[in-house]
């Protein structure tokens, strides 16, 4: 990795075992992935506002920066998230059964597995993914730092939406191309 073999500017990885600093790549693993998404979301959903996949007659297609659109979606649909549900709940059992030891079963109470890799899911449909070992270790170093990358790409987009209410591409002025 770029910035060593850990990044731990804080300190928070001090006194701890290796179990919880496996749930801890694991937790930065997780959210690194969903940060990668919501970038890709607020570049598609404020490209795409002129041909909205929500609309209504009578309050018409969501408008506006990104950070709101959850809201108008609730508006429109208010049992959208409710169906939604299921779809990510069947998801984080898989996720949860493949790398969560079971405390039942004598495991650790919130506890990774011994053979689990954090974020290793087994989910590669164009077997992208390298075989050897010093493949693995540059691929999961160039996630992370991908990651990372989103999530403050996010935390700006975020930001700069809070601050002046103008979706990406209104500040940047795209929006006229």
């Amino acid at each position: 990795a770029p910035m060593g073999d850990y990044f731990d500017p804080l300190g928070l990885s001090k006194g701890k075992d290796e179990s919880e600093l496996k749930r801890f790549r694991e937790a930065e693993i997780t959210h690194s992935r969903v940060a990668m998404l919501a970038f890709l979301g607020f570049l598609f959903q404020e490209a795409l506002l002129d041909r909205p996949l929500f609309s209504t007659p009578e309050l018409g297609g969501i408008k506006g920066p990104a950070i709101y659109h959850f809201q108008q979606v609730s508006e429109r649909f208010p049992l959208f998230w409710v169906a939604t549900l299921p779809f990510f709940a069947y998801f984080e059992n898989i996720r949860a059964r493949k790398g969560w030891a079971d405390p039942t079963k004598g495991g650790p109470l919130f506890g990774l597995k011994e053979d689990y890799t954090p974020g290793d899911l087994g989910f590669d449909p164009f077997q992208a993914y390298p075989l050897d070992s010093n493949g693995k270790k540059a691929m999961q170093d160039k996630e992370l730092n991908n990651g990372r990358l989103a999530m403050l790409g996010v935390a700006g987009l975020m930001a700069q939406e809070l601050v002046d209410g103008k979706t990406m591409y209104e500040a940047l002025n795209l929006d006229k191309l």
